[in-house]
């Protein structure tokens, strides 16, 4: 098929071939591509979530009271997701870390967490909560 292309001018021009179409030209590609986007993110998330807390348990938020509130203030703002109220518990958190009453590894772990958050992710972020604070519990 030939299509006749005109000038600026509105002056015909040479006929040429029409131009092949290429993979990215279809329909609903531009989608596909977000998609396979959004899907390399929310994997590379979950692999840095199992690096941090581990396949296994996740790690003890030792026995700070306030720590624990937060945490659950945490649970909260991410259930209902409320950007205000996450980035308070994230700043608190923070505070509880530097003053050493939240080890370094829950903290990296609930900071995991917030980020999936904050992101974007809400459930994702709040059923890896969930299971931080069911692993909280002793074994019987």
């Amino acid at each position: 098929m030939s299509i006749d292309r005109r000038s600026a001018t509105g002056a015909p021009g040479p006929v040429l071939p029409a131009s092949p179409r290429r993979r990215g030209d279809r329909p609903g590609a531009g989608e596909a591509i977000v998609t396979g986007r959004l899907a390399i993110r929310a994997a590379a998330a979950v692999l840095c979530l199992a690096a941090i807390a581990g396949c296994g348990r996740a790690p003890a938020m030792g026995p700070d009271e306030d720590a624990f509130t937060t945490i659950d203030a945490l649970y909260t703002a991410v259930s209902l997701q409320d950007p205000g109220q996450l980035e308070r518990n994230a700043a608190t958190l923070d505070q509880l870390n530097q003053a050493d009453r939240l080890p370094d590894a829950a903290h990296d772990a609930l900071t995991g967490m917030i980020a999936e958050a904050r992101g974007g992710d809400w459930e994702s972020a709040r059923q890896a909560l969930r299971d931080f604070m069911l692993d909280q519990r002793p074994e019987h």
